[in-house]
């Protein structure tokens, strides 16, 4: 993990060491992102960005389904030609059919995965 200035000048890959807030404005002044709000990792690969949102879900319905339509809308809203959006879930997401319909609408270019496929995503931008 690298400062934003280090972040900034590092010709290999690297995650970001920042807040979401940060994160944020880094999308906003640096890759012209229009963010509506700061997320929880951003990876700089060799010619692409990933920034991702992760969330738990403990539990269905309520504000657990309103997290994972944030998630999903996120994927969708980030999408850019330098930039590659995924979403990370873990709990029920995988087991609930609710959930699993939800994820089913997401397109080729909109992913989402389990924190324990990440490595293994991101090896595919270094």
């Amino acid at each position: 993990m690298l400062s934003q200035s280090d972040f900034d000048v590092s010709d290999t890959p690297a995650f970001l060491d920042a807040a979401n807030a940060a994160i944020l404005n880094y999308a906003h002044s640096k890759l012209a992102i229009p963010l509506k709000r700061g997320r929880d990792f951003l990876f700089k690969g060799r010619k692409k960005y990933v920034i991702g949102e992760a969330r738990f879900l403990s539990t269905k319905g309520g504000s657990q389904t309103r997290d994972l339509r944030e998630a999903i809308e996120f994927s969708r809203e980030a999408k850019h030609s330098i930039i590659i959006a995924v979403v990370i879930l873990d709990g029920v997401a995988w087991f609930d059919k609710t959930y699993i319909n939800m994820l089913s609408e997401l397109k080729d270019d909109e992913p989402a995965l389990t924190a324990l496929l990440l490595h293994e995503f991101l090896e595919r931008f270094r």
